[in-house]
């Protein structure tokens, strides 16, 4: 094998490479980032906090009776609105801040050097306003340990969608 031909193969596995390390970050479904990728930018975000002060704020967000969704609609319907809140969310962010599909209904955001009031009268606001079925949302800001913003986010959650149980 000639240095050229070597140097040709060397780029043509640097590239595949590249591209399965992007696929590894995101979801297949939604597009949006993954878990995986979530738990190391929260952490980082929590770093970043705890050293210098960098304010960010984390959003959870769950899709209210998904599994009536499913079981009534069909998984492909169930598909599909996962997709459309994926698009609804990015289409609200600013550059830089990053959205992530958590887990089956359940989707992370990542705000930067904004806060909590900010996030709720705008985007959590126009986020609402852009869907046809309703949302539970936790949110917390500028944490220094990732695993106590997550229990933390998510007990928040929780209690907003118990909040729209008992107004149904």
């Amino acid at each position: 094998m000639t240095k050229k031909e070597l140097l040709k193969k060397i780029n043509s596995l640097q590239t595949q490479l590249n591209r399965y390390k992007e696929i590894s970050m995101h979801d297949e479904l939604t597009g949006l980032y993954n878990r995986r990728k979530f738990m190391r930018d929260i952490n980082s975000a929590c770093y970043n906090y705890s050293r210098y002060r960098t304010n960010f704020v984390t959003v959870l967000i769950d899709i209210d009776k998904f599994k009536q969704i499913n079981d009534t609609k069909g998984h492909a319907e169930g598909d599909r609105t996962l997709k459309y809140l994926s698009n609804v969310i990015e289409n609200n962010l600013r550059f830089g801040d990053k959205a992530y599909r958590f887990g089956g209904d359940e989707f992370a955001i990542i705000l930067y050097n904004t806060n909590i009031k900010m996030v709720k009268h705008t985007v959590i606001k126009r986020i609402k306003e852009d869907l046809t079925f309703n949302i539970s949302c936790g949110i917390i800001s500028n944490h220094k340990d990732y695993t106590e913003l997550l229990d933390i986010v998510d007990k928040r959650m929780y209690k907003d969608k118990l909040k729209h149980k008992l107004e149904v």
